[in-house]
């Protein structure tokens, strides 16, 4: 646990951590570290799990500044960092987690977030959830199928459409919230939310006003609910000021945003572009400006007509002489290209053969020689192994990882893949009765 205290109207924080009465590790991760805060929570199998979680804590730490431009960026470094490490060792295949994290400055905070951990706002004793799970069974309940009151109790509730290190790229939801005086935020992972309602958190983070006492009483709740998952709350208050308080009239929250993965974003409208933005516009803007040059081939001059006859040359011979040159270029270009294009055709067929991945056939794990898809129509690769584990066993980021196919070094790493996809097994009664196309953006709710 830790707690923070008050120093010239810097929030106060606290946060404790519990493995809770089921589970054997935590796979949970939090970070206090003002002006950033975070939770998350790895899965995986084994400890893949704690390893996920611990790795993309630290990176977010490591790489975002004291400033919200910065968590983006570095929230995508996380789950690049994440990503690697599973695709390096087999052992960790599969793994990712979810994250929550918050910038705060002196009337505001940035919350990003990713996956199924929640942020919450308390604020005049209402109880406001700001983000928004990325689950099938949140999603569903978005779409009308099924009842909004039932999503956080029902079975399917912890199969993810997104999380950090599943893939090289994630989207991340974004969102700048104005922050008055007394308000007090909650992150919190699933472990907590999927053992109390949104009231009951809301009654005792509103009863015990120390951050440290309200974050233990929130996971002591949990226990004594079942503690059925690791579970974890940061809390942070930022405390009512006598005199220049916020404007209570101000928008209390912006719109959250998806940000697409890959490079961090250059501007938008939660944030003033600093210098920086502003050079990298008049870079663009000078670019847009300078057209591209091409490099055009002149006609030089006639080549002057020699001897003595102006009607051309002697018939045959200066024809001759002029087409040995081109058709000596013609059989060297021959002989270079054929034999390349041969040993290139050779290494081909010597990198397909070491090349292993594991990937989905007839709705099971398999283990494929080569590499995934077709070129020109044409498989390239052939099924090694099938296990017997099914692939709608597995949570829907999994199954379209297994579609794209999970390149490994060895046909040794691709057996220890397969076998990992063993552990991520949703129980038979989670796994979803209807088909689930994954998502890779979600709709941003305000």
């Amino acid at each position: 646990m830790t707690e923070g205290d008050v120093h010239g109207g810097r929030p106060r924080y606290a946060a404790a951590t519990d493995v809770g009465l089921v589970r054997s590790n935590n796979e949970d991760a939090y970070l206090t570290a003002p002006p950033l805060f975070a939770v998350a929570d790895g899965m995986g199998g084994h400890r893949a799990g704690e390893v996920a979680s611990a790795g993309a804590i630290r990176t977010l730490q490591k790489e975002a500044g004291h400033d919200t431009d910065s968590l983006v960026a570095a929230v995508q470094s996380a789950n690049r960092a994440v990503h690697a490490e599973a695709a390096a060792n087999p052992e960790l295949a599969g793994m990712g987690t979810t994250i929550t994290a918050m910038m705060t400055t002196n009337d505001a905070a940035q919350i990003v977030h990713v996956g199924d951990s929640r942020a919450y706002l308390l604020r005049d004793g209402r109880l406001r959830r700001l983000t928004q799970d990325h689950t099938v069974v949140d999603r569903l309940a978005r779409e009308g199928k099924i009842p909004a009151e039932e999503a956080d109790r029902h079975p399917q509730r912890s199969v993810l459409e997104r999380a950090l290190g599943v893939g090289p790229e994630v989207d991340v939801d974004v969102q700048l919230l104005d922050v008055r005086p007394g308000d007090r935020l909650l992150l919190c992972t699933d472990g907590l939310t999927s053992m109390l309602n949104d009231e009951e958190i809301r009654e005792i983070l509103l009863t015990e006003k120390d951050p440290e006492v309200a974050a233990r009483a929130l996971i002591d709740a949990a226990l004594a609910a079942g503690g059925k998952d690791n579970v974890t709350a940061v809390i942070v208050d930022f405390p009512r000021r006598d005199v220049g308080g916020s404007d209570p009239s101000r928008t209390a929250e912006q719109p959250a945003v998806v940000l697409a993965g890959g490079p961090a974003y250059g501007s938008s409208r939660l944030r003033n572009p600093g210098r920086g933005a502003v050079a990298a516009e008049r870079a663009a803007s000078a670019s847009a400006r300078t057209p591209t040059s091409h490099r055009v081939r002149q006609p030089g001059p006639p080549t002057p007509a020699t001897g003595s006859r102006p009607s051309g040359p002697p018939r045959g011979a200066p024809e001759l002489q002029a087409a040995r040159p081109g058709r000596a270029r013609l059989l060297l270009g021959v002989a270079i290209v054929v034999p390349l294009l041969v040993l290139g055709l050779l290494g081909g067929l010597v990198a397909l053969r070491s090349s292993w991945y594991v990937g989905e056939r007839s709705g099971r794990v398999a283990v494929f020689r080569g590499v995934p898809g077709s070129f020109g129509g044409i498989r390239v690769s052939s099924v090694a192994h099938v296990t017997d584990i099914p692939t709608v066993s597995l949570p829907a980021i999994y199954q379209q990882q297994l579609r794209d196919g999970i390149s490994v070094a060895d046909r040794k790493a691709a057996d220890r893949t397969a076998e990992n996809m063993r552990h991520l097994q949703v129980p038979a009664e989670q796994i979803p009765t209807s088909t689930v196309t994954v998502t890779t953006t979600a709709s941003a709710s305000p």
